[in-house]
């Protein structure tokens, strides 16, 4: 409520939150419930942690040119946090659990889709996608999962696409910036 009444407007919706984490040598199993964003930005707004808190999972990729640059992405005004520089990625929704399966490649590709217009399965562009690291920890204790995509493009053939791509959502150059 108080970063409503600031004049920030956020859409309430599904997000889900780890109820456990069950790991041995060959496998990790995350067990998520669903929980909405309104309980999101309660868990990452206060001081201090309890176990009630949404705990989330996301996937976010490193991008790696041709020419050895990395792609980063900022966070649009209009977000939860704005202007930070992050991977492209994104939490998880309903689309990426099949069944009892949470499906984090599915969402990275989604992901990679949504921010920057690229096709992952494009031969032309991307030379290959593999998950990379599970990371967790840090200052809200979140999971994400951790891909790398390695293209056939330079950094001037990237911006180009994702400027097209912004141009097809309607965004001006400066609503999704590429920092290289």
């Amino acid at each position: 409520e108080s970063l409503l009444s600031s004049g920030k407007s956020f859409f309430n919706g599904d997000v889900f939150t780890i109820n456990e984490i069950e790991a041995n040598e060959n496998i990790v199993n995350i067990f998520v419930g669903l929980t909405d964003y309104a309980h999101f930005l309660y868990s990452i707004n206060k001081s201090t942690h309890e176990d009630y808190d949404c705990r989330v999972i996301h996937t976010s990729v490193l991008i790696v040119t041709s020419d050895n640059k990395f792609a980063i992405g900022e966070m649009n005004e209009g977000t939860a946090f704005p202007y930070k520089l992050q991977f492209i990625g994104g939490g998880i929704d309903k689309n990426d659990i099949k069944g009892e399966l949470l499906d984090l490649e599915h969402n990275i590709k989604k992901e990679i889709r949504e921010e920057l217009g690229i096709d992952s399965e494009d031969k032309a562009i991307v030379r290959s996608l593999q998950p990379c690291f599970l990371k967790c920890g840090g200052e809200d204790n979140f999971l994400s999962a951790i891909f790398k995509m390695e293209l056939l493009i330079d950094e001037n053939s990237l911006r180009f696409l994702l400027e097209k791509h912004n141009e097809t959502l309607g965004l001006d150059r400066k609503s999704t910036r590429l920092n290289s």
